[in-house]
């Protein structure tokens, strides 16, 4: 596993910055070590006043830099004349009031510094840890679009393997032939992948680029602390990956990435698994808390959404999901799931999980923007329009306007969503119906 820095915010303020250009500062990538000194010389000759500006900016460490720049910052409380003057102060007046904020608690000035950062051979579960967390950009290899026929252990990849090409087959013979200019090889090939995947393990092994700040980071380093001093109580699903989370936490901490000082931050669990594996009592009113079954690889997509809470539960028997392609084929659907099966250890990406999801009602259809559209993957559409159905069977009729809002959904985002014009029209009934199986 690998955790290559790609970029931090920079602080573009101060005398010895007046005159770098901020995206020249993106491109040199603060390389953490001073600059190589062979080159700095060379430099020296031609541009002289930014040699002496990057060796300057490269002989600070990660840790000083964020110190700095969040210890300005957090002068803007209580300061008269604000940033103008603020960044003229000395390094040393900077570095105390970060100091004082992080012994005394008050961490939001280090959530000013931001670092991009990608994970290279982490498990896709542990993908699923750090996305719960809403405090984050990420942009992650997809199942759905790349092939995967390399990754994992032999079994997932024998059962990729077999089962892509079936669904290939499958795609073709339907909507490739009744649509046939919608749903091209290419097409097919991509929506094959998607549901090839679902027999694989939620542990195997994905790039994902993932932004975020020093605070957070920090909590995520104390959530796995907390895991991992768990022992024999420790949840299968964070037992399965236990050297994995181990190595990447001394990664993480070895990238400067963790601040000893946020002795503020608890060490605590991660979101996605449920308290007590409990499953959330269902109420429909202001707030809506709703549960339901959603396969891992649905779940992975999901939580990413900015206006829910999602946790999830395991069965002690699992079920899996079923790609609606071959649903109502009994012995392939037979040999779908007997193939879940033989993965079961590993906890393949179509495991059924019972998932809560809390909402503030009022934001409710704006997950079905995103997730009504003939672009999402099939099982996540058929979900929400599961979930309307729910909604508007039980919802509190002292909440106004919200029975009128989803009265009007009956397919995807370009049917209902006022003011709405796609860019890009699929001019496919099915998905606009969504009825689609594909």
């Amino acid at each position: 596993m690998k955790i290559n820095i790609l970029g931090i915010m920079h602080p573009t303020f101060g005398n010895y910055m007046s005159k770098v250009d901020t995206k020249d500062l993106v491109q040199d990538d603060f390389s953490l070590e001073p600059i190589d000194d062979e080159a700095y010389l060379e430099m020296l000759k031609y541009e002289p006043e930014r040699a002496k500006q990057l060796n300057h900016i490269k002989k600070q460490n990660l840790q000083d830099i964020a110190r700095q720049f969040c210890g300005t910052i957090g002068g803007e409380c209580y300061s008269s004349d604000g940033m103008s003057t603020l960044y003229k102060q000395p390094a040393e007046k900077a570095f105390s009031r970060f100091n004082n904020c992080a012994k005394s608690g008050h961490l939001s000035v280090a959530g000013h510094f931001d670092v991009v950062v990608e994970f290279d051979g982490i498990p896709k579960a542990l993908c699923m840890l750090l996305n719960n967390n809403h405090l984050n950009n990420t942009s992650e290899q997809s199942g759905r679009y790349t092939n995967m026929e390399e990754a994992g252990t032999q079994l997932d990849r024998d059962l990729y393997k077999k089962w892509r090409p079936r669904f290939i087959e499958k795609f073709t013979n339907t909507y490739g032939q009744k649509y046939p200019k919608i749903f091209t090889p290419e097409v097919i090939e991509k929506k094959a992948n998607e549901n090839a995947r679902y027999p694989i393990s939620s542990y195997v092994k994905t790039r994902m680029v993932y932004r975020n700040d020093i605070r957070e980071f920090t909590t995520i380093s104390r959530s796995i602390d907390y895991i991992l001093a768990q022992d024999d109580k420790m949840h299968p699903f964070y037992k399965k990956m236990e050297n994995e989370l181990r190595e990447f936490n001394e990664k993480l901490k070895a990238s400067g990435l963790v601040f000893d000082e946020f002795n503020m931050i608890p060490k605590d669990n991660f979101g996605l698994l449920s308290e007590n594996n409990k499953i959330i009592t269902p109420y429909y009113g202001d707030v809506i808390a709703d549960t339901y079954k959603m396969s891992m690889a649905s779940v992975a997509q999901k939580h990413r959404g900015r206006y829910d809470d999602i946790s999830i539960v395991f069965d002690e028997n699992p079920d899996y999901f079923v790609p609606p392609i071959i649903e109502d084929d009994k012995k392939l659907k037979k040999e779908f799931i007997d193939d879940c099966k033989r993965n079961e250890e590993a906890i393949p990406q179509g495991t059924l999980v019972n998932v809560n999801e809390i909402i503030p009602t009022k934001l409710i259809t704006k997950i079905y923007h995103e997730r009504l559209c003939n672009a999402a993957q099939v099982e996540i559409c058929n979900s929400c329009m599961e979930q309307i159905k729910r909604i508007l069977a039980n919802i509190d009729p002292r909440v106004e306007g919200v029975r009128e809002k989803l009265e009007r959904i009956n397919g995807a985002r370009c049917t209902w969503e006022e003011g709405f014009k796609c860019n890009k029209p699929c001019s496919f009934i099915e998905g606009i119906n969504c009825t689609r199986k594909i």
